[in-house]
């Protein structure tokens, strides 16, 4: 399974099962946040994960993702990697997850990850039993920059959006933005999901990428 259908997968998963995510937190000073080419504003009532939980979803993030880096790895190139992850929670209501993802140095990839997310969407979508009651995947332009935007909305009421990113001026790095939202939640998480990505600011160049990205 590629790492874009995986995450399409993990974004189904946690919309059809509105189980909530409880862990310790930790403040975090900074907002906007900024993952990779994205920063980004969280509401005050969405909360970070205490920096052990951090380190405990992202390896398990990370090794749900793992199997789709195989397509990637080159000999002579460094291997496959997750790199910067966050992750915040309104309890019983939204979750926001962004990470990066280190790959070899790749060619006009946006193109390829909206094609990937176009067949794996349609996919899941007939996989889904007809729980899915709308979506989309397209380019979507956040201040003048074409990224890919996929859309889920369930019966059951969940949502969610995963944005993703990629840019030749750093031709080693995806960004991964993944905002959902429970079934039930309320008008104000509404407001909050519209207000984060409303925030949302992409940046074609990382900033300091050559300490990470290399």
């Amino acid at each position: 399974m590629s790492v874009s259908s995986k995450v399409v997968s993990l974004v189904l998963l946690s919309l059809l099962f509105p189980r909530a995510l409880f862990a310790e937190q930790r403040v975090i000073n900074n907002n906007p946040i900024v993952i990779g080419h994205f920063s980004f504003s969280v509401p005050s009532d969405w909360i970070p994960f205490s920096a052990a939980d951090n380190a405990t979803t992202r390896r398990s993030f990370s090794s749900s993702l793992a199997p789709g880096f195989i397509q990637y790895t080159k000999i002579g190139e460094p291997e496959p990697r997750m790199e910067g992850f966050e992750i915040f929670q309104k309890p019983n209501e939204g979750q926001i997850i962004g990470w990066t993802l280190i790959l070899p140095k790749q060619k006009d990839f946006l193109k390829k990850i909206l094609n990937k997310e176009n067949i794996q969407f349609q996919k899941q979508k007939n996989m889904a039993g007809g729980q899915i009651k709308s979506g989309s995947s397209r380019l979507y332009k956040v201040n003048g920059i074409d990224i890919v935007r996929v859309d889920v909305e369930m019966v059951n009421g969940g949502k969610s959006t995963n944005l993703q990113f990629w840019s030749s001026k750093n031709p080693r790095v995806i960004t991964t933005l993944m905002i959902g939202l429970r079934p039930h939640k309320s008008v104000q998480s509404e407001k909050e999901f519209e207000s984060i990505l409303l925030s949302l600011v992409v940046s074609k160049e990382i900033k300091n990428s050559h300490k990470i990205y290399y």
